[in-house]
């Protein structure tokens, strides 16, 4: 258990619990958290999406300045912490996301969501401008589609008032670290994913911005990840309940915390992770380029390695989805919805569901659309419930392969994010990428990574390695079952020709790769 301490509040260098806030795609949340990773106060809110049109997916920037504040707030009283219990506020976030700021650093509107798919003129542009596809994913190592930040700046560039009135872009981690220093700036595994910077490039591309047409000036200044970029506002430290002048670091990216806080932090080990969209990734010795354009490569945390990953854009999405359309009056927990599909056998008696909710990721189409196949009078709701499920790990099952296909092929395999929750999804996950997997005891791998970055930072724990064997614990080990294999060997078929089908449908003149 963490001890109090109980000196002054000016001495927070012999503080040991850290405190951290990831602003999320789906959530904003903060944890406090003590140096053997136990998380002893957590808060979170839902972020508010607005999708009036298709292909939209914009955030309330509100969740942007003041949620990651709120939540902060509430999990330090949770906690039961006392102003200099804490050392350091570590800040990660999701990439991709991108907002508008004034000249004062005040959002101008909403924020455009990586997962927002209408720039896609600007990103042909600024494909073409780039010297084409392989020329970008050569200097990037990012496949470019509208994830990246660069099209949607453009986007936002050509639109109306008060848009045009912005003077700088920021991810959610620098609007947060701006809020809360003073201070405009992100790290590095996060500035990777605005596109406008070389792979593990420690500065903004000169020619990547021009072909944006963005000046560098508007952009975050870079920091390794976990640097401290200043000390928290003595306002926001009295209203948040922290010691006047700790220090705030830029953590790494959401996905770059979540491997630490799952224990992934060698070459060969990865990670399946199922939040709002699905990702696979491992960690390599070496950058590494994907020549059929379906897999990404950035810097990772641990120096010297590279994590090369692909992503389904809907995961946790597609079942949120469903819940909402088949609860009816009631607020039905996820958890029950699974437990609900936990009799139907493997494979959902022939129903296939394609979880393209926001598109396709690997291979990419952002036009594809979600759908279900195979219903019949027999299917239910929970059959729909678990052909979601099953549809979900097909889709991770398709970027494994595609891994695999360029020679790498993970020595470990964790599940992070909300199906590492539910031993049902887990085990349908070992079962369909025909792999063990392993959870840990945090269920916030991306809190307690971003602790970790906290905790060298203010010398709770000397290096990350350190860290990571003092904060992550193994919980689970799910072994794929045999008797599953064939059911989900026809299962798996079935469900690449519904994909093909959705993405074709998408584009009828498409050929299929």
């Amino acid at each position: 258990m963490w001890r109090v301490f109980a000196g002054d509040s000016a001495s927070w260098d012999q503080a040991v619990l850290v405190a951290t806030v990831d602003i999320g795609s789906s959530v904003v949340k903060a944890a406090i958290v003590d140096p053997d990773g136990t998380i002893v106060g957590h808060a979170a809110e839902r972020t508010r999406v607005n999708s009036a049109e298709p292909g939209e997916a914009e955030l309330d920037a509100r969740d942007l300045v003041e949620a990651p504040i709120d939540v902060l707030t509430a999990a330090i009283a949770r906690s039961g912490a006392r102003v200099g219990d804490v050392a350091s506020l570590a800040v990660t976030g999701a990439r991709g996301t991108v907002v508008g700021l004034d000249r004062a650093g005040v959002p101008v509107g909403r924020a455009m969501m990586w997962t927002d798919t209408r720039s896609v003129e600007e990103l042909d542009a600024f494909v073409g401008r780039c010297g084409g596809r392989a020329h970008l994913v050569e200097l990037t190592g990012l496949i470019p589609d509208t994830t990246l930040s660069a099209p949607a700046i453009m986007r936002w560039r050509r639109r109306s008032a008060p848009s045009g009135s912005a003077t700088y872009f920021a991810g959610p981690q620098a609007a947060a670290l701006l809020q809360l220093t003073g201070t405009l700036a992100t790290d590095y595994t996060n500035a990777a994913h605005y596109g406008l910077a070389a792979l593990a490039g420690t500065r903004w591309e000169e020619m990547l911005c021009a072909a944006a047409g963005v000046d560098p000036r508007s952009l975050p200044t870079l920091v390794p990840p976990g640097a401290v970029v200043g000390s928290i506002a003595s306002a926001l430290a009295e209203r948040i309940g922290l010691a006047q002048g700790i220090p705030v670091l830029a953590a790494g990216s959401d996905a770059t915390c979540y491997k630490l806080g799952a224990g992934v932090v060698k070459a060969g080990e990865g990670t399946l992770s199922i939040g709002t969209s699905a990702t696979c990734a491992m960690l390599t010795a070496e950058p590494s380029a994907d020549p059929a354009g379906l897999l990404s490569c950035t810097a990772a945390a641990t120096p010297g390695l590279w994590e090369v990953f692909g992503i389904q854009p809907s995961g946790a999405a597609m079942l949120e989805w469903l819940r909402a359309l088949v609860a009816g009056p009631d607020d039905l927990p996820i958890g029950d919805l699974i437990r609900e599909a936990e009799p139907i056998a493997p494979g959902a008696d022939g129903l296939v569901a394609v979880p393209y909710l926001m598109g396709a990721g690997v291979p990419q189409n952002d036009a594809a659309a979600a759908m279900f196949a195979g219903l019949r009078p027999l299917h239910g709701r929970a059959h729909l419930v678990r052909a979601v499920l099953e549809g979900v790990a097909f889709s991770l099952r398709m970027v494994l392969e595609a891994l695999e296909a360029v020679g790498h092929r993970p020595t470990l395999l964790r599940l992070v994010g909300g199906a590492a929750r539910s031993q049902t999804w887990a085990q349908i996950l070992a079962d369909v990428v025909r792999r063990p997997l392993e959870t840990v005891e945090a269920e916030e791998p991306g809190l307690v990574g971003a602790a970790m970055f906290g905790a060298v930072g203010t010398g709770i724990h000397p290096d990350l390695p350190t860290a990571v064997r003092s904060m992550a614990r193994v919980r689970r080990r799910h072994e794929p079952r045999p008797q599953s294999a064939d059911a989900y060997a026809g299962a798996y078929r079935r469900f690449k020709d519904a994909a093909a089908s959705a993405r074709t449908l998408a584009n009828p003149h498409m050929p299929e790769p």
